[in-house]
């Protein structure tokens, strides 16, 4: 036998026993490896509605030996509540369509339930499928939970009784509801607009409202907490007194927090209290008797 026609010059790899394996054996080889010990749940399955073929993925997940899976319709592991949407994607399984990512929940066998995450790629002229099914359940409720936290606090951000502004390089990125009721105006309004935009020119120091409002951010973009009064103008030109907090949110990207409160109305009936007191007195210091006080008790 030349060396050109040896076995071992011929493409082939030697086995432990020393015989040769052809590629198309190798590659056999290797996809079975790849689907004994993927961490994804693999199967083959006929579209008779039975299993033909599991990794033991499908063993570890659901806890049922691969005969009690392949012995039942795999339909009737699938949770009730999703039979309905199951079916509707078996249809089109069944007319030759691929499914990605299509989401529905097994009942294992210690009747714990999995969301499993599929994406199926049918073969109609062999009446088969096969399926790549993997276990979402942790992301799920990750995910689940995160939505729920973000709920939470979205009502409490929309609900608040004070404006809640978050700003971006100066302007204003986010805001709840009362920012806008404050403000008179709608979300597009309200938007990559700056401080002053919604001042009038100059503060009650006479500082130009520009100037003023840049020391304050610029303050807070280092760390350190900004409360003050503030004079606003709405939207229709209306001014009204605030007082605002600031404070640095870092998220990866430094913005500022701005709560603004509205307290016209008390700085209004804090002077209305003023000046009814100073009315009080100019009448008693008028009448020309004495006036004394006495407390409930008849203390003078």
């Amino acid at each position: 036998m030349s060396q050109k026609n040896h076995p071992a010059n011929q493409g082939g790899k030697k086995d432990i026993r020393g015989s040769v394996k052809r590629p198309a054996d190798q590659s056999a080889e290797a996809s079975e490896r790849i689907f004994l010990h993927s961490p994804d749940m693999l199967c083959l399955a006929g579209f008779d509605g039975y299993f033909k073929k599991l990794n033991p993925s499908w063993e570890r997940t659901l806890g049922y030996t691969s005969e009690q899976l392949l012995s039942k319709p795999w339909m009737e592991f699938v949770h009730p509540d999703d039979v309905e949407a199951t079916q509707k994607a078996g249809a089109d399984i069944l007319e030759g369509k691929e499914i990605n990512q299509f989401e529905n929940r097994f009942i294992c066998k210690d009747g714990t339930v999995k969301w499993l995450s599929w994406n199926t790629f049918p073969y109609p002229e062999e009446g088969i499928m096969f399926g790549v099914a993997r276990d979402v359940t942790q992301i799920k409720q990750t995910r689940d939970a995160l939505t729920e936290r973000e709920t939470f606090y979205r009502a409490l951000f929309e609900n608040a009784n004070d404006a809640i502004i978050l700003m971006k390089d100066g302007m204003f990125a986010e805001f709840n509801h009362k920012a806008e009721q404050l403000f008179k105006a709608g979300r597009e309004q309200i938007r990559n607009r700056q401080p002053e935009e919604f001042s009038p020119p100059f503060q009650s120091d006479g500082t130009p409202s520009r100037e003023k409002a840049k020391k304050y951010l610029d303050a807070a973009l280092t760390g350190e907490p900004q409360f003050f009064e503030w004079t606003h103008k709405a939207s229709d030109g209306t001014e009204f007194d605030a007082e605002v907090s600031l404070s640095l949110v870092d998220t990866g990207q430094k913005m500022i927090q701005a709560i603004v409160r509205d307290v016209s109305q008390r700085k209004k009936d804090a002077l209305a209290l003023q000046e009814s007191r100073q009315m009080l007195r100019a009448v008693i210091d008028t009448i020309p008797i004495r006036v004394f006080w006495k407390d409930l008790n008849m203390n003078y």
